[in-house]
């Protein structure tokens, strides 16, 4: 019995394939039972080391995929491969998003495997990020249109992407299809929203929004690892959709954690939400400059500043009713995610007084200088 996973060099595969080997779920009994899609083997080397079977191939080429589904006894398919890349075009994203999970849907159907699971995005609602200043949504709230012209086009693909599964789940009945909608994701291998983070701490700017009270939800791709796997267990969810995303966290406890990590005093500094908005369209003016920047690419993107003064909540009732439990805490999560980035902490300078502070702590010999969350991080994760 054997596992697909799709996206396996991404965040959210890997912490699936590590999570599968670790608890032998799914009935692994070995790393070799994952099967993992690599379109680019010079990143696989994450996965090399912990054993599982690569298999070379492309989301856009089908023969590839049926020849894996006939090669292998798979169970259990999680595509999670998709382009994140908010700024491609969309045909850039239309291709592998929308082509590669029709591709991947059609293998599945004409394979003996019995689940399908799809990784899509709390994106796909409508009204994502508009202009409402407090918002919740939840699995019945209605999916937005999926005009190109009209909206973004990394939600568009996703939502064209979740119609093709939901087409395929009443065409199939006999066969298990499951979407996952998940929320920003922090944790080992996040390339996202951590470095961005980490890249504006620095900054000799005001980082706090109407101090730092609203609030953005993060979800530890443990938890996410952990949702898929425990949505398997139910026969009777085929065709419909679950938010997997984490509890909301106010963004003066975001900056604290990093701060603590990199031993700095934690951002005090606010500006009222009016004001920030005066500053929308130059910060919008440099980006569209600074195109080749990454840095100002990401911080300044039409996404990150449309989360700005908002307070976004995705009810997540539909997954724990079934019982299911979130364990990592954000706080985890992001300090496992710095761990891996920045295990020597060189990428951000530590605030003066912490640093004397923390060399009296040494030249005493008080090993429990370590900041109390960062003992915390457990090897679970």
């Amino acid at each position: 019995m054997s596992i697909f996973i799709t996206g396996a060099t991404g965040q959210t595969g890997s912490q699936l394939a590590e999570y599968l080997i670790e608890t032998n779920k799914l009935g692994v009994s070995s790393p070799t039972d994952i099967i993992c899609l690599v379109r680019n083997l010079k990143k696989a080397d994450f996965l090399k080391k912990i054993g599982v079977s690569i298999e070379e191939g492309d989301l856009l080429d089908l023969k590839k995929l049926q020849d894996i589904m006939k090669k292998y006894d798979i169970n259990y398919i999680f595509h999670f491969a998709a382009n994140l890349n908010q700024y491609c075009s969309f045909q850039d994203l239309y291709e592998p998003n929308c082509i590669g999970t029709t591709n991947m849907l059609d293998a599945f159907v004409s394979s003996h495997t019995k689940w399908f699971f799809y990784a899509s995005s709390i994106s796909v609602y409508k009204g994502y990020l508009n202009k409402g200043k407090y918002q919740v949504f939840d699995e019945s709230r209605p999916l937005g249109g999926i005009d190109p012209q009209k909206d973004n086009n990394y939600a568009v693909t996703k939502r064209i992407a979740e119609n093709s599964v939901k087409e395929y789940s009443k065409k199939y009945p006999k066969k298990n299809f499951v979407i996952t909608r998940l929320g920003p994701i922090c944790g080992p291998k996040d390339r996202i929203i951590i470095p961005s983070f980490v890249k504006v701490l620095p900054y000799p700017v005001p980082k706090l929004i109407n101090k730092g009270k609203d609030t953005f939800s993060l979800t530890p791709s443990r938890d996410i690892a952990r949702a898929v796997v425990f949505l398997s267990e139910f026969n009777n969810i085929s065709g419909e959709a679950f938010n997997i995303v984490g509890v909301p966290v106010s963004y003066k406890d975001i900056f604290e954690y990093f701060s603590s990590y990199y031993d700095r005093k934690p951002p005090k500094i606010s500006m009222p939400y009016w004001m920030f908005k005066v500053f929308i369209p130059f910060l919008t003016f440099i980006r569209k400059i600074a195109k080749r920047n990454l840095t100002i690419q990401t911080i300044f993107s039409k996404t990150a500043l449309n989360y700005i003064g908002k307070s976004i909540t995705y009810k997540t009732e539909k997954i724990q009713e079934l019982g299911f439990e979130f364990k990592i805490s954000i706080e985890e999560a992001i300090t496992s995610g710095l761990m891996e980035l920045d295990p020597n902490r060189k990428l951000v300078k530590a605030n003066i007084k912490l640093k004397k502070r923390e060399e009296n702590h040494k030249k005493s010999n008080n090993s429990d200088f370590i900041p109390i969350f960062k003992k915390n991080i457990s090897q679970k994760y």
